[in-house]
């Protein structure tokens, strides 16, 4: 159906014309709901009705959105209204009512509602959502790279001047600082927030070092303390000395080379949550046998009792022993390394990494022998 607009008188001189600043219309409202802020699924509800009718009560929020969004458009004026699902994981619940909901209201003919959904598992209307939900959901899907170090630098460079507007010109980051970090960070993931937790304790180090300082010397330094690369490395440092970093150095061969599979599984299909079956076969094909005989000459005896609790070598013929593999999963699990789906079939149960991927990566930067593996792939 065609829009009718009356014509506006827009001068050419730049004056004025006859509509009014306030007679012209927002193209969208626009709402941002994370997954990870919400206390439960459905206060999603609640965000949505306060954006729309904010000074109504959130009672019944969903009775209410079912009825806005249902109208013909008698009823409500409605302004399009862009909602973005942010961290969309967290809102599963075992009915997915939250989530049939979201994507069901968009398809009401009047609703002017749009729905854009971010998530960690590429395939997550294929894995976790009911064929209804799927059914409601759009085909265009975006996958997001790792950040590049020259975007990172860019996001570093951007929260650091709101930090150094904030210690009223107190701080002062070296572009190098702000290098190093970045380049550290994006040989490894290009995770973005990885790097800012970096910087930000950098900060908080340079910050402790200068309040040690005598009176005389932050004098002469004018009251202004400075973030330089020793100040990132400390930062970078300890997060290679936390209970995690400590457990995963420690772990065996065998446990090494499980997460090094995954690792490895994860960088081919882009996903958080990974088969275990396609685990197993990227284990079959990394660690076949030529790099079995080669591991058994560089293990110790120690490492070599472990190796062969997943391993069996029978006649020349290496082979995977599931009850070996199903041992290692669940000590990883206990000790909050993954997280794997209960199910009594095992090839095709979900696991997912419980902590970050630079953690395990600067874990296996100390392994000979997995690192060209792992690094370099």
């Amino acid at each position: 159906m065609p829009l009718k607009t009356k014509p506006l008188n827009i001068q050419l001189n730049g004056q004025q014309g006859t509509r009014s600043k306030r007679q012209k219309k927002k193209a969208f409202d626009f709402l941002e709901i994370n997954g990870l802020k919400l206390v439960v699924p459905q206060a999603a509800y609640e965000n949505l009705w306060l954006k729309i009718s904010p000074n109504s009560a959130k009672a019944n929020s969903v009775s209410l959105l079912e009825s806005y969004f249902s109208d013909d458009g008698n009823k409500y004026k409605k302004t399009p209204l862009v909602v973005l699902l942010d961290e969309l994981d967290q809102i599963v619940t075992r009915s997915q009512s939250v989530m049939y909901n979201f994507f069901n209201w968009p398809s009401y003919t009047n609703s002017k509602l749009i729905v854009i959904a971010v998530a960690n598992t590429m395939d997550l209307p294929e894995r976790m959502l009911t064929n209804k939900i799927s059914s409601r959901l759009g085909l265009t899907r975006i996958q997001f790279p790792g950040y590049t170090y020259n975007q990172l630098s860019e996001i570093i460079q951007n929260r650091l001047e709101s930090l150094e507007k904030l210690n009223e010109g107190k701080l002062v980051i070296t572009k190098d600082a702000i290098e190093f970090a970045s380049r550290k960070v994006a040989s490894v993931s290009g995770d973005a927030r990885r790097s800012l937790i970096i910087c930000v304790r950098a900060v908080e180090i340079a910050e402790a070092e200068f309040e040690k300082l005598s009176k005389q010397k932050k004098k002469s330094l004018n009251g202004k303390y400075s973030v330089g690369i020793k100040h990132i490395a400390s930062a970078i440092s300890e997060t290679t000395s936390t209970p995690i970093a400590k457990y995963l150095n420690t772990l065996t061969f065998a446990a090494k080379m499980l997460l090094a599979a995954i690792l490895l599984r994860k960088r081919r299909t882009g996903l958080a949550e990974i088969v275990l079956g396609d685990v197993i076969d990227e284990l079959n094909n990394q660690f076949n046998i030529s790099h079995f005989k080669h591991f058994k000459k560089a293990l110790t005896e120690e490492q070599l009792q472990m190796f062969d609790v997943i391993y069996d070598d029978v006649s020349h013929k290496v082979r995977l022993r599931m009850s070996g593999l199903a041992y290692i999963l669940r000590d990883l699990e206990d000790n909050g390394i993954l997280i794997q789906q209960q199910l009594q079939a095992e090839r095709p149960r979900l696991i997912r990494l419980n902590v970050s991927e630079d953690e395990i990566l600067n874990c296996f930067k100390k392994d000979e022998l997995l690192k060209d593996i792992v690094i370099n792939t």
